[in-house]
């Protein structure tokens, strides 16, 4: 009864003539389709042959001035365009070029958030890829790569709020070189990019135990979601046990380093190398996957991606009418505190102006339409809230007939 009484509060506050409202992430998880993500890893690995330009072949080694390295960066770009994202490239040198997916929010299209997996792969017997030796990088890193297409194919028809980049990057094996070019140049244009989830190693389990390494670095937004991740795997009940893993030195977290270097938050998602002997070999095959394990965490990766990136209601809006979205929120994701102001511009995230005093107690609500705490006064100019002691999630914040939405971290 409660959730009907909610539900009609936040008809009735938010002035929307019609929402519907559920859990997106947990719909998310169970979309997640296991033979989805082997038929991928079959295919990167050359295990499967697979249509790339029309034709028919197999893509046998994805090691750097090889042709399969060749053939997985087209696969990649008609893949992306079979889910209708906007596909783009960046060549840093001959043999690296690195895919982008791309999808720009609808609150906030200057915030990215990006998944990032490196493509290539690499045999240690076979260092410049032109023996006959394989280099099938099955565990590293077509899983990784497996699953953020999975990721990107559930996603498809949902609208984020931020601008969400799927990323494959390329040379990882050589310097991380994709991703060392597009952090330098991310930070030199001052992209605003609120997160970079990097997955690399997600299938190899031999005592099934379920661990998991949760890689992040010393900075507080880091933490933060490293604390975060810890949450949302504990939240939807996902058979992993995450071990968390902290450090402060390069080569750590792979194409999630050069982020963290040039001053983004980073975190990443790794197995803990159960079948050492297989790593760069061409013994990196699908056979030994344990499969479950792959499966949860590709689940708890769209789950991280669909806390920060989309609204939790799923709504089915067909009028607003009433509703004003000028309120701002700084910063937004939040973890510590909010600033709200009415009518105010940002530039480079720090408010400059405000044209509006505050015309009312400011009431921040859950995606229930539950009530979580109203400020009780009014305020001019702008209003500082405590938001630390919320559960991480959407909220909506109202003053007068003005709501906007921030993600707590």
């Amino acid at each position: 009864m409660k959730k009907y009484v909610a539900t009609i509060l936040i008809l009735l506050f938010i002035s929307f003539d019609y929402i519907y409202s559920t859990d997106l992430t947990f719909e998310l998880i169970n979309k997640v389709v296991l033979d989805s993500l082997i038929n991928t890893v079959e295919e990167l690995s050359g295990q499967k042959r697979v249509l790339i330009n029309g034709v028919d072949t197999i893509i046998q080694k994805r090691n750097f001035k090889s042709t399969g390295n060749i053939l997985a960066s087209q696969y990649l770009i008609e893949q992306g365009e079979k889910y209708k994202y906007e596909i783009s490239y960046q060549t840093v040198a001959e043999t690296c070029t690195s895919v982008f997916w791309e999808r720009k929010g609808a609150t906030d299209s200057n915030k990215i958030l990006i998944i990032g997996a490196h493509y290539d792969s690499e045999n240690f017997d076979d260092k410049d890829g032109k023996s006959d030796l394989l280099s099938p990088g099955a565990d590293d890193n077509a899983s990784g790569v497996a699953a953020i297409i999975e990721i990107a194919r559930i996603l498809e028809n949902y609208q984020p709020d931020f601008t969400i980049k799927f990323v494959f990057w390329d040379e990882e094996e050589k310097g991380s070189k994709g991703s060392k070019y597009y952090a330098k140049n991310a930070k030199d244009t001052k992209q605003n990019i609120i997160m970079n989830l990097n997955l690399d190693m997600l299938a190899w389990d031999s005592n099934n135990d379920g661990l998991l390494r949760l890689k992040y670095t010393y900075d507080i937004i880091s933490l933060r979601f490293a604390d975060s991740v810890v949450k949302i795997c504990e939240q939807y009940k996902l058979k992993l046990k995450i071990l968390r893993v902290v450090n402060d030195y390069m080569g750590f977290i792979g194409d999630g380093d050069w982020f963290w270097y040039n001053g983004f938050a980073v975190i990443g998602l790794a197995d803990c190398k159960d079948y050492m002997e297989r790593y760069h070999t061409q013994l990196d095959l699908i056979e030994p996957f344990n499969r479950d394990y792959f499966l949860e965490n590709t689940k708890l990766a769209i789950a991280i991606i669909s806390k920060f990136g989309y609204d939790q209601t799923t709504s089915n809006i067909e009028s607003s009418e009433g509703v004003s979205k000028n309120i701002s929120i700084y910063p937004n994701p939040a973890s510590d505190f909010i600033e709200v102001f009415c009518n105010v511009d940002f530039t480079n995230n720090n408010p400059n102006s405000v044209n509006n005093s505050v015309a009312g107690n400011i009431c921040i609500y859950n995606t229930l339409g539950e009530t979580v705490m109203c400020t009780g006064s009014r305020f001019s100019e702008s209003v500082r809230i405590d938001v630390s002691y919320l559960p991480l999630g959407l909220y909506f914040v109202r003053n007068g007939n003005k709501v906007n939405k921030f993600i707590k971290i």
